[in-house]
């Protein structure tokens, strides 16, 4: 079951693994060609990175979430990370092909991980309410047991006088 459990995780987190892989790849791209324009002294290439500027800066807000979502696991840094590719598309469309594929992957990573988080949820749910209903109807009658042990000791105790 564990071996299951752990395979499962695995399967769900592909899509970001593949998509952060692709976006890595992008960034350190921008890196290490824009870099590389501008270290050139190249006055065009500065130009050109102050109006790529919000393009790239969208990429490594998304990358960064991208990251999140596959080191914390949560569905919701996949949307986030998708919403931002799609900003980052839209700031500079003559770059779509180099984000389109951590972009639709990582809507596909949402909707598998949170079907996943879904049907987990009733189960998770269940044991808490257990749980919760185990406490809260265990802990007044320890308490009530309490009081009553304590009430008969100071009885027992103003009898013994």
């Amino acid at each position: 079951m564990n071996a299951q459990v752990t395979r499962n995780r695995i399967n769900e987190r592909l899509l970001t693994i593949i998509a952060f892989i692709f976006a890595a790849a992008y960034v350190l791209y921008c890196a290490i060609f824009w870099g590389g324009q501008i270290a050139g002294g190249n006055d065009v290439a500065v130009l050109a990175v102050y109006i790529l500027m919000p393009h790239l800066i969208a990429t490594a807000v998304a990358f960064v979430l991208t990251a999140l979502a596959l080191f914390l696991g949560k569905s919701w840094w996949n949307l986030a990370a998708g919403i931002v590719y799609i900003v980052a598309i839209c700031c500079f469309p003559a770059y779509w092909f180099f984000l389109v594929v951590p972009c639709v992957l990582s809507f596909f990573a949402f909707w598998h991980m949170h079907r996943q988080e879904k049907a987990a949820a009733p189960q998770f749910q269940g044991a808490l309410d257990q749980k919760l209903d185990a406490q809260s109807v265990d802990s007044p009658n320890k308490a009530m047991e309490e009081l009553v042990d304590e009430a008969d000791a100071r009885a027992e105790a103003g009898s013994d006088k």
